[in-house]
């Protein structure tokens, strides 16, 4: 099991949506860079924009998503120069922060589980909102 993985069940377990379900956000997008094909995998978990806690990858996940739609395969190159055409860039955390999205993908095969931690924070985060008081 890959050190992300592992984080994202901890964080999961814990209850929390922390420092391992970021790693998992980061995890789904390092493998979506590297090969778009595994898309359909993720489509299969639900996967959706408002999964992602982190704004930057909210705004890398709808340009891949916005790829996906008009049946056109994606990489590093291709989404860094859709957000930059979009004026979102910036926005996205910029060419540095996203291309180390590739630096420690840990194991592209585990995208589907990483895409189930992502989704299970979301709903931690949902759950704890709805707990907070107003």
């Amino acid at each position: 099991m890959s050190e992300a993985l592992w984080a994202a069940r901890q964080d999961l377990a814990l209850g929390v949506s922390g420092p391992g379900v970021a790693m998992a956000e980061r995890a789904v997008l390092g493998c979506l860079l590297i090969d778009s094909g595994l898309a359909s995998t993720v489509a299969r978990a639900a996967l959706r924009v408002s999964h992602f806690a982190d704004p930057r990858h909210q705004r890398i996940f709808h340009a891949m998503l916005t790829r996906e739609t008009k049946a056109s395969r994606y990489d590093l190159v291709t989404i860094i120069a859709d957000l930059d055409a979009d004026g979102r860039l910036s926005d996205a955390g910029g060419v540095v922060y996203i291309s180390s999205l590739l630096d420690n993908v840990p194991d592209v095969e585990s995208v589907l589980e990483y895409a189930r931690c992502v989704i299970d924070g979301a709903l931690m985060r949902r759950v704890a909102a709805s707990r907070s008081p107003r």
